[in-house]
């Protein structure tokens, strides 16, 4: 059953009931760019891949790498560590839109970033250097919330701040999804 969540801004290119559309990172080391993965007192930077995104329901953050945008929905992440969802079953994804970064801030945020990574090892953080994510995905906001289900399909979308009706639909809906 696909779910329509009323009320909800929809980005132009993510579509309830399709498949999210896909774009590619290259990881990079040097550049610190890609999906990070913790290795032993450091971080990697690997490829990433949307493609890659499923087996599992996973809601996606994709955050202007700005101090607002990245606070707009605490509320959200800390009600989805609250409600305890299996790790083997979900996955929270975090994509830092690092191009709407205020000019010199790069390091500052790559390192939070890499900070909180190590510090939530079950969630994915990626560094998307130049908002592929932004064009290929169509947001228009500096924050979005998508959520798909294990073969990739979006099944909400929400281009705002989630107030707490919207958290508690968001969060039953990945339930039942599982």
């Amino acid at each position: 059953m696909i779910t329509l969540i009323p009320g909800f801004v929809f980005s132009a290119n993510l579509k309830v009931g399709q498949t999210i559309p896909y774009f590619d990172l290259k990881g990079d080391n040097d550049d610190e760019i890609g999906r990070l993965k913790v290795k032993g007192d450091g971080i990697e930077y690997l490829d990433f891949s949307v493609a890659g995104l499923t087996g599992k329901v996973r809601s996606i953050l994709y955050i202007a790498a700005t101090m607002s945008a990245s606070e707009i929905n605490e509320a959200y992440t800390d009600a989805l560590t609250a409600a305890k969802i299996p790790t083997d079953k979900y996955q929270t994804v975090i994509l830092m839109n690092l191009d709407e970064a205020l000019w010199g801030t790069g390091g500052i945020v790559k390192g939070k970033i890499e900070k909180k990574q190590k510090g939530i090892p079950t969630s994915m953080f990626v560094i998307d250097e130049d908002g592929d994510g932004l064009k290929k995905w169509g947001i228009k906001t500096d924050y979005a919330v998508i959520v798909i289900d294990q073969q990739g399909k979006v099944i909400a979308v929400k281009d705002d701040k989630l107030n707490s009706s919207d958290i508690k639909k968001f969060i039953s809906l990945i339930r039942s999804k599982l």
